[in-house]
């Protein structure tokens, strides 16, 4: 198992029951397994991008799948989720943006207005990763994103007293 607290429950649940359902969303069902494959992804896609351990990722999605696998994922990378209220405007997505100190932002195109209105105000995001269309070029288009990880355990090694979630 998995020196993560959070890669370690998923990863059991993964092994011990994978066909189950994670998820149930409408219609949907998402089993462990599918989860599991991307929430992996998406915590070796972030290291890619260079978050490392106690790094802040900001993320901006309703209560879907994607806000879950993302929140998962981020914390499966060592590093410390930021949701951001989706009903901010530009100016508290940026100042939430600096407060945070976030390296990355991963938001749903539905907010594309508020989050590129402010994007150029916080300095400190370095990546932006988009789930749909918008007008700010140079940003990571989701689902690339999460297909460029890779369905393995990053084995980033967390001690309880971590920060799980700001």
């Amino acid at each position: 198992y998995s020196p993560n607290i959070i890669a370690n429950s998923l990863i059991c649940r993964r092994t011990h029951g994978g066909d189950g359902d994670f998820i149930i969303f409408g219609d949907r069902h998402i089993t462990w397994e599918q989860a599991g494959t991307r929430i992996l992804k998406i915590a070796q896609a972030l290291i890619k991008l260079g978050v490392e351990k106690d790094d802040k990722v900001l993320f901006m999605f309703h209560n879907t799948p994607d806000f879950i696998e993302v929140n998962m994922g981020i914390q499966i990378a060592g590093a410390v989720p930021v949701p951001m209220n989706y009903r901010y405007v530009a100016s508290e997505a940026e100042f939430q943006g600096n407060h945070s100190d976030a390296k990355v932002l991963i938001y749903d195109s539905i907010w594309s207005e508020a989050v590129e209105a402010a994007a150029p105000k916080i300095p400190n995001v370095k990546h932006f990763v988009r789930r749909g269309d918008g007008e700010m070029e140079n940003v990571i288009d989701f689902e690339e994103f999460v297909a460029s990880g890779v369905d393995e355990d990053p084995q980033v090694a967390q001690e309880w007293e971590d920060v799980a979630v700001m």
